[in-house]
């Protein structure tokens, strides 16, 4: 894809979203690679949402195809993200609550208790630790990411509003 966005003189488009991004569920020389990515503040249930949107609208076949199969990382045959990861609305809670709010996990599992509660709260819980773990793990590939349009108010562009270091402790605590 460089190759040909060189040659002719093309933008090579990263896809991936600020979900995927936050756990780490992009790979280093394949969906992370990109001269801009367009998406990368957005999160996955706001591209749902959108794609949604645009296909309702105005009728784009191209969109229905795409969304016709579950969101998944395509690296073995009928991987779907949800099963994989959590359910992408937990996952944006999570997010959004412990990256934007500075909740500590327990205090991110209370309230989502609250907002999802068929869930489930020991399903909650593993959601929770899995989200903690996955988005500490994952601080390296976001400063290999490239430039990403700025939308909303917190991102993970290592230039902008998320600071963080490399951490190996999965809590905002001063412990």
């Amino acid at each position: 894809m460089w190759n040909w966005a060189n040659s002719s003189g093309g933008l090579f488009l990263q896809t991936g979203n600020m979900s995927e991004k936050a756990v780490g569920y992009t790979t280093v020389g394949g969906d992370l690679m990109g001269a801009l990515a367009v998406i990368a503040n957005v999160p996955k249930t706001v591209v749902t949402y959108l794609l949604e949107y645009l296909r309702e609208k105005n009728g784009y076949e191209g969109i229905a195809l795409a969304t016709a199969r579950p969101a998944g990382p395509e690296l073995a045959s009928n991987q779907v993200g949800e099963e994989e990861l959590m359910p992408f609305p937990i996952l944006d809670a999570c997010f959004h609550l412990y990256a934007s709010e500075k909740l500590l996990p327990g205090e991110v599992l209370q309230i989502l208790t609250q907002m999802f509660p068929e869930a489930g709260a020991e399903k909650l819980k593993a959601h929770v630790e899995k989200f903690v773990r996955l988005f500490t793990q994952s601080i390296y590939k976001w400063v290999q990411s490239p430039l990403s349009l700025h939308i909303g108010n917190l991102d993970l562009e290592r230039e902008r509003a998320l600071q963080l270091p490399v951490v190996t402790r999965n809590d905002w605590s001063k412990e």
